[in-house]
């Protein structure tokens, strides 16, 4: 096999050519071949012919007719060759180079699958074998590229199957490793990456036929960073690079960059026997998978990171619910009390509004712990007018120092509690960042309403986030007034969003508010 395999990467690229001679021929056809571009063993009897076709890929055989036979006699041995060649491999052409010919030796040559014959000691019958043999082997290698490509994409398909289903990278590294050496298309498949001076392996399947794979892929990962593109390399004793491959017994490798989230890079090294591995439409195939890889490697970080924020998340919504219990269960017994005692007291002005102000802050309470179990809130809508109730929010809540400028304002369709409390809770802002001589106007919009005020503003870049639960600026607020907010236009089917008013504070702004049916 050493002899075979050292001839042919030699001559890596050409097609290769096994010719089958007498051993007391000439050296004309050999000659001829290699000046021709072709690489050519030589095998003078059936049995090394068989040995070199079942150790070897050759593009074409050319035999002699005049060899000896396994029995002995000097000629006619040729089709012997063409017999016990078809056995081991039953496509590579055959040509016959005889100088006898007549129809008994065709007939004989054609029943044992010859290809082709050509008449030797003719004008030109080394020109024409030449011919002959590299239309023969540039079809036959045609047809192989074919069947391989065939055999490359349905590997493919499957790799790609079993990616889709990966959940994690490890997984999908050793399915890339174990599938693209399942077939035997490729003979070794490597990943890992460089640190350092050394190589880390993250997977690896196949044929080693070396040592240290390290010392062999090296060389292959130094030229992917420096050229910055998938490469192929052909094995032959000729460089760092190609060496190691060739004393593996590779014949050619092709280098694939991993690129994934945050440009973190993997190489996938594939190695075959196979001198043509790697041409052609193969070699972006393969460049394409790499492409696969890597995304499906991003993805599943992706998923794995929502994954992580998911479970945070869940964990920070049941303490929040937890939380949110609690309160409620504290607040609502001494409310009882509260409300029982002051029913109790002789009616008048101020006892109505302590029993109405105890009643809201039930209601609210109700509203914190639909929020925070992510509950849908429902609303009961009925024609509102804006303008009142505003100014009863502002009135139980605005203190004397501040100021409310509204106008008479169309109704809408909304429900009453929630609303005040998208007041209560928008006015109560304003005076945590405004302070208590903070002026909030309230305006009607062609599609809604607005409310703004002159205090510090909220800055664009945190305009996205203010919405969010447990999101506040303020040390002692709870997070929980704006998403509420923005529960309660959601409910409604309003849009919610913030600008700066034009008194230089925060304007949130409501837009598809629908108008009472008259």
């Amino acid at each position: 096999m050493d002899r075979f395999f050292t001839v042919r990467t030699v001559f890596i690229g050409m097609r290769s050519v096994l010719y089958v001679r007498r051993p007391d021929g000439t050296q004309a056809v050999q000659s001829g071949l290699r000046k021709a571009g072709f690489s050519v063993d030589t095998a003078e009897t059936t049995v090394e012919a068989r040995e070199a076709i079942a150790e070897n890929t050759f593009d074409c055989v050319v035999s002699r007719y005049e060899v000896a036979r396994p029995d002995g006699l000097e000629f006619g041995g040729g089709l012997d060759v063409v017999t016990s060649i078809r056995e081991v491999e039953p496509e590579v052409p055959c040509i016959l180079f005889t100088r006898v010919v007549n129809r008994d030796v065709i007939e004989e040559a054609t029943a044992r699958g010859i290809d082709d014959y050509v008449q030797q000691g003719r004008e030109r019958s080394i020109e024409r074998l030449i011919e002959r043999v590299r239309a023969a082997s540039e079809n036959y290698r045609a047809r192989r590229q074919v069947e391989q490509l065939s055999r490359v994409n349905e590997m493919i398909r499957d790799v790609n199957g079993e990616l889709v289903r990966a959940e994690d990278i490890s997984t999908i590294i050793d399915v890339v490793c174990t599938e693209l050496t399942r077939l035997e298309t490729y003979d070794l498949a490597w990943f890992g990456r460089r640190v350092g001076d050394e190589t880390e392996q993250l997977g690896v399947a196949g044929e080693t036929g070396v040592e240290s794979l390290s010392e062999m892929v090296m060389p292959i990962i130094d030229r992917l960073r420096k050229e910055d593109r998938n490469v192929v390399t052909k094995g032959a004793r000729t460089d760092r690079e190609t060496d190691k491959l060739a004393q593996a017994g590779y014949a050619s490798a092709m280098g694939v960059q991993i690129r994934h989230q945050d440009d973190s890079r993997a190489t996938l090294v594939l190695c075959a026997e196979r001198e043509d591995a790697f041409e052609g439409t193969e070699r972006d195939v393969i460049a394409e998978l790499g492409e696969t890889i890597g995304y499906a490697m991003g993805a599943v970080e992706t998923r794995q990171t929502l994954k992580r924020r998911e479970q945070q998340l869940a964990r920070k919504n049941d303490r929040l619910e937890g939380f949110a219990s609690m309160v409620s269960h504290d607040l609502r017994n001494p409310l009882q009390i509260a409300r029982g005692h002051a029913e109790l007291v002789s009616d008048g002005e101020h006892i109505e509004s302590v029993i109405a102000a105890l009643d809201r802050i039930e209601t609210i309470i109700e509203n914190i712990l639909t929020l925070t179990r992510d509950k849908h809130l429902d609303v009961n809508e009925t024609p509102v007018a804006v303008d009142t109730v505003a100014r009863t929010a502002w009135r139980d809540l605005g203190p004397a120092t501040a100021t409310l400028d509204i106008e008479d304002m169309a109704p809408i369709a909304a429900d009453r509690s929630y609303l005040r409390q998208l007041f209560e809770n928008l006015f109560q802002n304003a005076l945590d960042h405004g302070g208590n001589s903070v002026t909030v106007h309230v305006r009607e919009t062609e599609d809604g309403f607005a409310i703004g005020d002159d205090g510090p503003g909220i800055p664009p870049e945190q305009r996205a986030v203010v919405f969010e639960r447990g999101v506040t600026a303020d040390s002692g607020g709870t997070g929980f007034g704006l998403a509420i907010v923005r529960a309660i236009a959601s409910a409604h089917g309003w849009s919610v969003s913030i600008t700066e008013s034009d008194l230089g504070g925060a304007r949130f702004v409501f837009d598809n508010v629908s108008r009472p049916v008259d």
